[in-house]
């Protein structure tokens, strides 16, 4: 008999078999998620500026997030559309999830799901941790974003780190900041967000 395994992110579940056989992540009661696209913003600016997924793929800590990236075909949209911000979980951060859970999302028929997860990291505009950290006192001490997905990150300052907030109220903190690529900006963070 499987042992099912729920992780923060409503409706998935990894299915183990005592017999080792995997089988794929379910998607979320509500249907088949549709996948997410960056959407066109602006004409990217010219010059030797390198694009905001070669940024990412540069950074020793984000081969995970690269892989995901890849694999659920967000890659040319990243290259390609400019004024966005990624919220980018390091590798540990990728490893705190359940056992299995990122092999299982890698799986192509489980792309869409994906999609979803990492466009929850994202957010339109080119965000420094200065303008953030604006919008927080702004919103007194609370500074709501949209992300891709329509779902929402709350951002708030504790012990003098940017904390964001995600749907399951899970705490995910910025570890590094102001990764800056000609269409964006990239901040690391020490958790994988999930949506709902």
């Amino acid at each position: 008999m499987p042992l099912i395994l729920t992780t923060a992110f409503s409706g998935i579940c990894v299915f183990y078999s005592s017999g080792q056989e995997t089988n794929p992540v379910t998607p979320p009661d509500n249907g088949s998620i549709a996948n997410i696209a960056v959407p066109t913003v602006g004409a990217l600016s010219s010059g030797n500026a390198r694009d905001i997924f070669t940024i990412a793929a540069g950074l020793n800590d984000n081969a995970t997030m690269v892989s995901a990236i890849k694999a659920c075909g967000m890659e040319s949209g990243l290259r390609s559309k400019g004024a966005i911000t990624i919220f980018a979980p390091c590798n540990s951060a990728f490893s705190k999830l359940p056992p299995g859970f990122v092999d299982q999302l890698m799986k192509p028929e489980n792309a869409s799901i994906l999609n979803k997860i990492i466009s929850y990291h994202i957010i339109m505009g080119n965000h420094s941790s200065a303008s953030l950290k604006e919008a927080i006192k702004a919103g007194k001490g609370r500074a709501v974003f949209t992300t891709l997905t329509g779902n929402k990150l709350i951002a708030t300052i504790e012990e003098n780190k940017i904390r964001l907030t995600d749907d399951g109220n899970n705490a995910c903190f910025i570890t590094m900041s102001d990764i800056k690529g000609n269409n964006g900006t990239i901040h690391v963070l020490d958790k994988v967000a999930l949506p709902r």
